[in-house]
């Protein structure tokens, strides 16, 4: 590429990205800010005539070759990485749709009387972010952990950190913790960035996937098993300033990457995972079966060049989901001076070990029907469908991808269900991707767009039930 093709590209692409910012801010609202004590206001006008400028000056100075000739390569070189198209597929069919249904369901059916909410979460556009565990993550974003020195009130040293410096590293660049600002607005502000490190997430952890399906199942089956995954139900959740996109993320380059030996970024993957929820460390155990010599979905040559490593070593990759949990763990007990303090605080959530079947187990016994249980817990029975969905695919996943995978689905989902009934079921079933491989390769082809369907369908219900504040969690 000659220096002056290569400079009209990146003419090209800056006149794209200020298109599409412009559309943003069509959208969003203009953005404002102060910088250095002036008040800066960018409006999507201004960023449509940056991009005409900018694309009638580089066609007077570089005619040849034109942006519709940029584009078409961007269109070849997209071509040539199928797992990184059916990844943007996945994510323009679904995100945006998302929180399109979500904006009007506020707007239409409105937030229930009693929500416990603050008062930027009432407001239609600017506090669509701000939901439930959101502003959870956006406080400690803002103000860092705070130990109140009991156990027996819900606190945010429950919630593990991964994602809140995250937020705080985008509201450091995006200005959103300005302390001119409102309490209120700040945290309008680092939601607002939460949901969209929350989106990148998905779309890098959809890429992954996409990667993995080819691998592990086939070409043909691939896209569908991508699309089961962000058309779930409770995919809800990869659209939100939630935990789950980047915990996906995790986990899916942590497994990549130990399928292809890279033990540096498999490392970080699993660091990450391990900091980023509290189950995170669970993936330590498939990891660790598969690098004991347990089945796994991969090649002979893949098998050859995994025995040509020590074990110790793929072991110790294995280990740093763990690890991660571990070193919060420490944090927090020189902070509180209790071991895994995290646990005991999600006593405050309700989430207590007691043995006992969940409360809509019991419930059931005197229903009349499962359609009466439905309209008397219709939020337990959604979760509950999350449940019944990932322990009827266990075996499946153990046959088509591996036992390791299976045993992870169920250590996953057990403890929690024992622990908690049903409480945010739904949501962590949705990070359990494997189900959806396995799904993808068991389904008939023919079948595989009306399970999207009906998938998308209740994905709208509980959009719907998220954002105007349903306790559905």
């Amino acid at each position: 590429m000659t220096s002056r093709v290569r400079a009209a590209a990146v003419a090209d692409l800056v006149t794209v990205v200020c298109l599409v910012i412009a559309a943003w801010l069509l959208l969003a609202g203009a953005y404002r800010q102060v910088i250095g004590g002036a008040a800066v206001t960018v409006r999507w006008s201004q960023l449509l005539i940056a991009a005409v400028a900018i694309a009638t000056i580089r066609h007077a100075v570089l005619p040849r070759p034109s942006l519709l000739d940029s584009v078409e390569d961007w269109r070849v070189w997209l071509a040539r990485r199928p797992a990184l198209s059916d990844a943007l597929l996945a994510f323009i069919a679904t995100r945006p749709v998302v929180l399109l249904i979500g904006l009007l369901a506020v707007a239409a059916v409105g937030l229930p009387p009693g929500a416990d909410e603050p008062e930027v979460g009432r407001m239609t556009v600017p506090g669509l972010a701000s939901r439930f565990d959101a502003n959870w993550y956006a406080g400690i974003a803002a103000d860092g952990y705070d130990w109140q020195g009991r156990f027996d009130r819900q606190q945010n040293l429950a919630f593990f950190p991964a994602f809140p410096l995250l937020i705080r590293a985008a509201g450091i660049v995006t200005g959103a913790l300005d302390p001119r600002l409102s309490a209120e607005w700040r945290l309008r502000r680092l939601t607002t960035c939460g949901l969209m490190i929350s989106l990148a997430a998905f779309l890098w952890a959809a890429w992954y996937f996409a990667s993995l399906a080819v691998d592990v199942i086939d070409d043909a089956r691939a896209r569908g098993a991508l699309l089961l995954l962000a058309s779930y139900p409770f995919a809800v959740f990869f659209s939100a300033a939630y935990t789950e996109s980047l915990f996906l993320l995790a986990a899916l380059g942590a497994w990549h990457s130990s399928r292809n030996e890279r033990f540096v970024s498999g490392s970080l993957w699993g660091l990450l995972a391990g900091l980023a929820r509290p189950n995170g460390f669970f993936l330590s155990v498939p990891l660790g079966l598969i690098a004991l010599g347990a089945r796994d979905a991969r090649s002979q040559q893949d098998e050859r060049r995994r025995r040509a490593n020590p074990v110790t070593l793929r072991l110790a990759v294995a280990a740093m989901p763990a690890i991660g949990m571990l070193l919060f763990t420490t944090y927090l007990y020189f902070t509180t001076g209790e071991w895994f303090a995290w646990a005991r605080l999600h006593a405050a959530w309700g989430r207590r070990f007691t043995g006992e079947l969940p409360p809509l187990v019991a419930q059931s016994r005197s229903a009349d029907s499962l359609l009466d249980l439905m309209v008397a817990q219709p939020y337990d029975v959604l979760n509950a469908m999350g449940v019944a969905f990932a322990l009827a695919m266990a075996w499946p996943v153990w046959r088509r991808l591996a036992p390791a995978w299976s045993i992870y689905i169920l250590i996953n989902m057990l403890p929690p269900l024992f622990a908690g009934g049903f409480l945010s079921m739904g949501r962590l079933s949705s990070t359990m991707f494997p189900l959806f491989l396995a799904l993808g390769a068991m389904l008939p082809a023919r079948t595989v767009p009306a399970v999207i369907t009906s998938f998308a369908l209740l994905q709208g219900l509980v959009t719907v039930l998220f954002y105007t504040w349903r306790s559905l969690y």
